[in-house]
């Protein structure tokens, strides 16, 4: 599979025609992965914790075929998950 430019990610995301938002989802599928939860329902998280904010994340996305909590991934692993992204290419 070739590598998406950022420009086609952000033409995807611009789409408003429902035809036409369901042809790209087919041509270029998208997964959102959150990693961060700042603010929820009127809730501003930016002063807590990350394992505050991560445990918040967890709570409030269920995994999904199109969206994913990721919380697997603490900042002394962030290597790894770098690695792990760039030979998916």
């Amino acid at each position: 599979m070739a590598s998406l430019t950022f420009s086609v990610i952000q033409r995807r995301s611009l789409l408003t025609d429902k035809y036409r938002v369901e042809l790209e989802s087919k041509r270029h599928s998208a997964v959102f992965i959150s990693f961060d939860c700042l603010y929820y329902d009127r809730g501003d998280f930016m002063m807590c914790l990350l394992l505050e904010r991560r445990e918040y994340l967890r709570q409030v996305v269920a995994d999904s075929d199109c969206l994913a909590a990721s919380c697997m991934y603490g900042a002394d692993q962030a290597m790894v998950l770098f690695r792990l992204t760039q030979a998916q290419g």
